[in-house]
């Protein structure tokens, strides 16, 4: 018995180190051709060629996203059986992960974000009771809020009535943000990178461009601010001026004016 639990143990031992040292070596492969190698896989090819015409060319995709050996097994296990989708979708799990990653290179805009309203969390916005007792939740408010997740809103807030209390029926997200980066920023937006302009520059500068889009939770997919409407604004029958700046779209997704 003794002898069996050594051999199981060794076992499992050089089990471990195989897993590791796939891992590592799968890392060091990936990162070699920097990010080529993640071409092999068909589905993958199209986001590493807008990736390398965007501004963050110069970044890995180990960079950005996580490359943990579970991560490496599951899309391994997927190819296996041939559930490898057409095109890569973000899951909710993943824009978690990287929201840290964003933060390394853009601690600035992090902080900004974290000390203002957009870092709110599920349990600030889904079970704050000022607004469950007016307006009852629906799956619409995942349009702005909490974009990303996977279901509706019964898989998230019960019951689903005016008097509460109200929970979440997945507590792990309870400190989660809702609106985490990738709602508005899309990282693979071709266009050159990102650039200060000079103090004694005119006005008139063309605008800097950025990754700002809105995400579209029903089409998984990212619209660029600038092709985002903007609304004609009236206080009754008069007309108000506004801003003609195109990022002002991306906001009107989420903050419409109301009448």
């Amino acid at each position: 018995m003794k002898r069996a639990l050594i051999i199981c143990g060794i076992g499992l031992g050089v089990a471990a180190a195989l897993a590791v040292s796939a891992n590592s070596g799968a890392t060091l492969y990936y990162a070699a051709g920097h990010g080529t190698a993640c071409a092999d896989c068909h589905e993958m090819a199209m986001a590493v060629s807008a990736v390398h015409g965007s501004p963050h060319y110069n970044a890995q995709c180990i960079d950005c996203h996580e490359a943990s050996i579970g991560t490496k097994l599951r899309h391994i296990r997927m190819h296996l059986f041939g559930k490898a989708p057409e095109a890569i979708r973000l899951r909710e799990t993943d824009v978690r992960g990287m929201m840290s990653n964003c933060q390394k290179c853009h601690q600035h805009e992090y902080a900004s974000w974290h000390a203002g309203p957009h870092s709110a969390t599920y349990t600030d916005i889904f079970t704050n009771a000022a607004h469950n007792t007016k307006r009852r939740l629906m799956d619409d408010c995942f349009r702005c809020h909490g974009m990303y997740f996977e279901g509706g809103m019964r898989d998230l807030v019960q019951p689903q009535d005016l008097r509460g209390p109200w929970r979440l029926t997945r507590p792990e997200l309870a400190s989660e943000p809702i609106i985490p980066c990738q709602s508005c920023h899309w990282i693979h937006r071709e266009g050159p990178a990102q650039s200060k302009p000079d103090a004694h520059k005119a006005q008139t500068t063309p605008a800097i461009r950025d990754s700002l889009a809105f995400y579209d939770r029903r089409e998984e997919m990212h619209f660029q601010a600038t092709t985002l409407s903007l609304p004609q604004l009236s206080d009754g029958p008069r007309l108000l001026k506004a801003s003609p700046d195109p990022r002002q779209g991306l906001c009107y997704q989420c903050h419409a004016p109301r009448q």
